[in-house]
């Protein structure tokens, strides 16, 4: 979930040439300066709705949370590589490489 301050973080830290994905569920101001001078394209994306759940209309967010905090779904299946802090530029290479099968990679301290 994009907020100005990730987007802001994550266009400084951008490889160059990278193309970024940002997904955002509510109105922000962000400064794209960053992502203009490292040459990044920036493609946005809206992956969520909300819908009725017990007769109550939920965001999907809320309800994928309240789910995992049940532990009504099993996630360690979603969760393909784990790397270390490190080696962040490694995890999301092989986040943004469709050959590695990565489904969530997760970058431990």
């Amino acid at each position: 979930m994009a907020t100005r301050t990730s987007v802001t973080r994550t266009r400084r830290s951008a490889l160059t040439p990278s193309r970024d994905i940002i997904g955002c569920a509510a109105t922000t101001t962000v400064d794209l300066a960053p992502a203009w001078f490292k040459e990044v394209d920036v493609v946005g994306s809206f992956c969520h709705a909300a819908d009725w759940h017990d007769g109550e209309r939920v965001h999907s967010f809320d309800r994928a949370l309240a789910i995992m905090a049940a532990g009504e779904a099993p996630l360690d299946p979603l969760i393909t590589h784990e790397l270390p802090l490190a080696d962040l530029r490694a995890a999301c290479e092989v986040a943004r490489d469709k050959r590695s099968g990565a489904i969530k990679v997760a970058v431990r301290p």
